[in-house]
């Protein structure tokens, strides 16, 4: 299985755009919430800042923008086809332009690819937008995120007050995440207040968020009432997850009334009021810190005879930073953002006042340092080596 590939918004600087003979994207194709969130991000732009192109690849996973950061707007004349081809290397799939400025162009069968239909509004909420990406079908169903995972790891594990150590329980958590292509997926937990036992059951489907609940609930309450005498009279099975995200009070209560009638739910949480208890997600919390200084760096760039020689400025938090570097012989200053992963690795970017910019990959060490490679904007290579603490 393709395992999953995360990148980094490349907001560059650019002096020129151009979309004239540029790949665009086609086919049916999922997008990731990592990649929604990102074109909701490329939408919103920043102050100043004018989003020009998105580019994804065919299976929703990788996916990065360009903006205009001129108040005066950008021309024509920037090439994207090496960026597309990074992305192409980096996943071995299809990739093309998304969009370009506020269209998408990417066509499904559904999207026209122009004219309003297409058209994306800046002032639109969040909610808006997806509404938006629904509609044209680019979210809904399975995505290239359900069908890459091929390790345990890969799988979140949500906090809840019973253990994922159980090998079933945890099994089954993973079949329900990474199996099928139905769009709802709730999970049911019954926990019981009289001994340390519990009942879990999950439900699968397309024909809507209560009907998966009905059915999680239904598959956890029959393995209650074979285990009967281990619970209290008013602990229920209740929906802890719809899509691996914890549910809230409000929607605990509607799937219990809707599985159990209101008089037995209400009796439940009169009763239990443990069910109503909230779950955050279990997502790894990396330290909050800032680090600032500068390091050599070497750096060679088809087209400069000589290996670039010099030091680099960086100012990085919670491994993401930007940084900045001279060129040799007056040809400018290159400013960009980089962006480390974990098992090592990330993505940079650079833009340079000579109108020349870069993008690529990267591997880095705390003690060893980073290790980058890419292509600038004529598909030239860049490579670049930068120092590290050892």
């Amino acid at each position: 299985m393709k395992k999953f590939l995360g990148t980094v918004v490349l907001c560059l600087l650019l002096s020129t755009t151009s979309f004239a003979g540029v790949k665009k994207g086609k086919g049916e194709v999922k997008m990731t919430n990592q990649s929604i969130d990102r074109f909701i991000q490329y939408i919103r732009g920043k102050k100043g800042q004018k989003p020009m192109a998105f580019i994804l690849s065919n299976d929703g996973v990788w996916s990065t923008y360009w903006y205009c950061g001129h108040a005066a707007g950008c021309r024509d004349g920037t090439n994207y086809e090496p960026t597309i081809r990074e992305c192409e290397r980096a996943t071995g799939t299809d990739c093309g332009l998304f969009a370009r400025r506020y269209t998408i162009l990417w066509k499904n069968g559904i999207n026209p690819g122009k004219g309003n239909e297409s058209k994306i509004r800046m002032k639109w909420s969040d909610d808006q937008i997806r509404a938006k990406l629904t509609e044209l079908g680019f979210i809904g169903g399975e995505t290239s995120l359900n069908k890459q995972t091929d390790s345990l790891e890969k799988v979140d594990l949500p906090t809840h007050k019973i253990s994922w150590e159980d090998g079933e329980r945890k099994e089954q958590w993973i079949e329900m995440m990474t199996g099928g292509t139905e769009m709802y997926k709730t999970w049911a937990d019954a926990i019981s207040t009289k001994t340390t036992f519990y009942s879990f059951g999950w439900y699968a489907t397309d024909d809507g968020v209560v009907s998966s609940a009905k059915g999680s609930t239904k598959n956890c309450e029959d393995f209650r009432n074979k285990k009967k005498s281990k619970y209290n009279k008013h602990d229920l099975c209740i929906v802890y997850f719809i899509n691996g995200l914890p549910t809230s009070d409000e929607e605990k209560i509607k799937f219990a009334n809707k599985f159990y009638g209101t008089k037995r739910a209400n009796l439940a949480f009169e009763n239990n009021p443990s069910l109503l208890e909230k779950l955050v997600q279990n997502k790894k919390i990396v330290k909050k810190y800032e680090l600032k200084g500068e390091r050599p760096i070497a750096l060679s760039w088809d087209g400069y005879e000589n290996l670039i020689a010099g030091t680099i400025k960086f100012n990085e938090s919670d491994y993401k930073g930007t940084l900045n570097l001279p060129l040799p012989n007056n040809d400018g200053i290159c400013d960009g953002n980089y962006s480390l992963q974990e098992g090592g690795k990330g993505t940079w970017q650079i833009a340079c006042t000579n109108n020349m910019g870069a993008a690529g990959t990267l591997k880095w060490n705390e003690v060893n340092g980073v290790t980058g490679t890419g292509r600038d904007h004529n598909d030239k290579k860049v490579k670049f080596t930068v120092a590290g603490n050892g």
